[in-house]
């Protein structure tokens, strides 16, 4: 993961409670297959301790997440999500956000 981070291929976003770590946001960044000039960034896992994901915390964190995508200079977002939480409230969380439910992933 070090080496990942080294070369630009992962950003960690930390969301902290005075010292203590409460959540990340574990970013990958690539550059698309067929357009090498077309930087993307798929969110591999995210957590929040659930004292501080009442209120607006949670979207002002990962706006934050956005910017920092925006300045490097990422044109295409993922953010994988479970079905059950598509309609409840981490979906409107992204809808909110901008972004759309655009395909499924399957997995077994």
């Amino acid at each position: 993961m070090f080496v990942m981070e080294a070369q630009g291929q992962l950003k960690i976003v930390t969301a902290r409670s005075g010292n203590v770590l409460v959540g990340y946001i574990f970013n990958f960044l690539g550059r698309h297959p067929h357009s090498q000039s077309s930087l993307y960034s798929s969110i591999d896992n995210m957590w929040l301790d659930p004292a501080y994901r009442g209120g607006l915390a949670v979207l002002r964190w990962l706006k934050l997440n956005d910017a920092m995508l925006d300045e490097l200079g990422v044109k295409k977002r993922y953010i994988g999500i479970a079905n059950d939480y598509m309609t409840g409230r981490v979906g409107n969380l992204f809808r909110r956000l901008g972004y759309k439910a655009v395909e499924t992933t399957w997995s077994r």
